[in-house]
């Protein structure tokens, strides 16, 4: 986003949208009650050492930062990076980061928070089976709706500006599940122990089958070869399948639906849902 020029590019697990860069009156409030922890230390935050820094960051509770909006990154919803290729996707459960802590809520809590649509609440609701007498189906639908906001909804979005812009863009879904737990489903970052890590997956076939391609797919792309038609939308499982999809095998794999719908709202009314629903109820440990 700040316009340094790179050929070919590899975007996953989340993008900006995940983490918009911040106000930096937000960081400065952060890192003054920082400074004044460490200083009680002995310390200040320009040369504490890491373990001090991470200790501090525990006992404040801080579990994540953010960036800052500097003049490099002021407007970046609004424009592409500088580069040539691009490959981007999503995993089939992103929203799992969350969901923790959205199991916390009353099904009462998650219908105000979409009830904030205002006339689009109703469509939003049946979109996301938000309905008051059914809690699950509301803190599923709450996860779904996270998931889409942050992460499926950004990459058809990216997606679509890249070839707008004439760029080549190839787009993914990586939907094996964990290769340990199935139930987990295919969650957020279980494309990265696929792509990094050489583990052992003798006991599942299929796991080990779409670990295989997705290596050779991004070293292809790396060396200049096109990994898939850019035309196509290409699929990273279930059950060690893989290879391209057609637009209505990603409407069955994606709410491509509900996203429109999110796009006809804007980014300022469904992040104003996002927050109520999500704010301080992230956590790694799912």
């Amino acid at each position: 986003m700040t316009g340094a020029p790179a050929r070919r590019a590899i975007l996953q697990s989340g993008s900006l949208y995940l983490s918009p860069p911040q106000n930096p009156a937000n960081g400065q409030a952060l890192c003054r009650g920082l400074e004044e922890r460490l200083d009680k230390e002995g310390s200040c935050l320009a040369d504490a050492p890491v373990n001090l820094v991470v200790e501090t960051l525990q006992k404040a509770g801080i579990v994540s930062l953010w960036l800052q909006l500097t003049e490099e990154l002021s407007g970046w919803e609004n424009r592409t990076s500088n580069i040539d290729e691009l490959v981007i996707g999503d995993v089939e459960y992103e929203s799992v980061i969350w969901r923790n802590g959205i199991e916390t809520m009353t099904a009462a809590d998650i219908v105000a928070c979409f009830d904030s649509a205002s006339e689009q609440a109703s469509q939003l609701k049946r979109l996301y089976n938000i309905v008051p007498d059914r809690s699950t189906s509301c803190k599923l639908g709450a996860l779904d709706f996270i998931n889409d906001t942050r992460f499926a909804l950004p990459v058809m979005e990216l997606r679509d500006a890249y070839r707008k812009a004439g760029n080549p863009v190839y787009d993914y879904v990586f939907d094996q599940v964990n290769p340990w737990q199935a139930s987990n489903r295919a969650h957020h970052a279980v494309d990265l122990v696929m792509l990094f890590g050489n583990l052992d997956l003798t006991h599942n076939a299929g796991a080990a089958a779409v670990r295989n391609d997705v290596q050779n797919k991004w070293l292809a792309f790396c060396n200049g070869e096109a990994p898939w038609s850019k035309q196509r939308t290409y699929a990273f499982g279930p059950n060690g399948v893989c290879g391209e999809i057609s637009s209505k095998d990603l409407e069955n794999r994606r709410r491509v639906q509900a996203c429109g719908l999110l796009k006809e709202m804007g980014p300022d009314q469904y992040n104003s849902i996002f927050r109520k629903l999500a704010a301080g109820r992230i956590s790694l440990l799912n």
